[in-house]
């Protein structure tokens, strides 16, 4: 999935409309970049600002596109590097050229350095591999970890569950270990399951613990509780029939129990984090995974460390991916193939409601699912596609949403804004 995350602000008192309006604005910037070609950056913290009110042209103004202005004035906090982490305009280029690279078939690893290296248990590889791994005093090969997890902002909860369990673990992360500070979404059967499983304990499940009941939301105001948010109505809607034109025909499920809770992610990570390392756990973060080498005896995962000329061997009974979707182990496995399809998301933290915010939308659209030309094209000139939303009454306060609005779509190099099936 290539996901596109930005923050908008509307003015007080702006209806659903406007806001999906702004919305579509937005991907449609976002795609409308990515046909642009614009190199990738590396993501970089700004200061909080506000978007403007009114839309301008897109002709450049300071040198700078509409779509430019825009993004660079949205509020970006120093955060990990997980997904929905990254800065909003340098994300978005970074993004566009992994985008483009994808639509060129070029994320393939180079055939004469492959990522994950496998070499041959006999001979002189065997031979090699041996010299490589810590040898215990009753000469058994003995790597120094059971478990090397890449990737920390996730892989930390997985990391903490084996190491409690006796495994010895360490965690590998070219950030920093730690959530961003928008709500993750969730449902109190999948936090019980990270307290079975070890990740987190249950005195450390703090906030808005009870349902509030129908159309209600409990907040917790302390930033160091867990859930932030607590609401007893979700409810999910797509149109009844495919059709050219007309109203919408939504049909509507209610679920009041699927991801009806706002989870803080600083806090989750970090308790995570804490569990881990308390239990024995090592973390490596700031350091990049240069590739893996694989022998019959264990993994050596070769870790390029600041300071240091040479890298860093890592040796493990077991390497477990957490890197996320673009992920080199990933890239080397799909030799270079497209993907099926494309999620492009773009999601907004919008204030002001004097609507009702009281409940939150799993997934759903109001705009029909169109399968021919529409008369005068709209602002990602598609004419196959449905716009649809998740929405969720957000922590920083009782007039606040976070929405965000999804559309799917193939990977043709020769479209730049492709069209998906019907």
């Amino acid at each position: 999935h290539l996901r596109v995350r930005v923050r908008a602000r509307v003015r007080p008192g702006a209806l659903p409309r406007e806001t999906f309006s702004v919305m579509r604005l937005l991907l449609a910037a976002a795609l409308a970049a990515v046909a642009a070609g614009l190199a990738p950056r590396r993501p970089a913290a700004r200061q909080q600002t506000s978007m403007p009110r009114r839309a301008t042209t897109e002709a450049d103004v300071g040198g700078k596109t509409r779509s430019e202005r825009i993004l660079e004035s949205l509020s970006v906090t120093d955060q990990g590097s997980a997904a929905g982490a990254a800065g909003s305009w340098e994300g978005l280029q970074r993004l566009e050229g992994f985008w483009s690279m994808m639509k060129e078939g070029k994320l393939g690893p180079d055939p004469k350095k492959p990522f994950v290296r496998d070499f041959d248990v006999s001979g002189l590889d065997a031979a090699r591999g041996i010299s490589l791994f810590p040898v215990s005093e009753d000469m058994k090969i003995t790597p120094e970890f059971d478990v090397a997890v890449c990737g920390g902002a996730l892989g930390v909860f997985l990391a903490a569950a084996l190491q409690r369990r006796g495994l010895n673990v360490v965690v590998i992360e070219r950030g920093l270990i730690k959530g961003r500070e928008q709500e993750w979404n969730i449902s109190m059967d999948e936090i019980d399951e990270l307290v079975e499983a070890g990740a987190l304990d249950r005195e450390q499940i703090t906030g808005a613990l009870e349902n509030p009941g129908p159309r209600v939301v409990a907040r917790s105001p302390d930033a160091g509780d867990l859930i932030a948010t607590h609401f007893g109505s979700v409810r999910a809607g797509f149109n009844g029939e495919q059709r050219d034109s007309g109203d919408p025909d939504n049909q509507e499920v209610w679920v009041p129990e699927v991801l009806n809770m706002g989870v803080r992610p600083s806090v989750a990570v970090q308790r995570a984090r804490e569990n881990f390392e308390a239990a024995g756990g090592v973390v490596m973060e700031e350091v990049n995974v240069e590739n893996i080498d694989v022998y019959g005896m264990g993994n050596i995962v070769n870790v390029a460390v600041p300071g240091e000329e040479k890298p860093r061997r890592v040796t493990c009974r077991l390497v477990v991916d957490a890197m996320g979707n673009a992920s080199p182990i990933a890239r080397q496995i799909r030799g270079g193939e497209k993907p099926f399809g494309v999620c492009a998301v773009v999601g907004t933290c919008a204030s002001g409601f004097d609507l009702d915010n009281g409940f939150a939308d799993l997934i759903y659209t109001n705009q029909d699912m169109w399968t021919g030309d529409v008369a005068g094209g709209d602002a990602l000139g598609s004419p196959r596609k449905q716009y649809f939303w998740e929405a969720f009454p957000a922590g920083s306060g009782e007039a606040h949403r976070t929405t965000y609005l999804f559309t799917y779509m193939d990977a043709d190099e020769a479209a730049p804004h492709p069209k998906p099936e019907p």
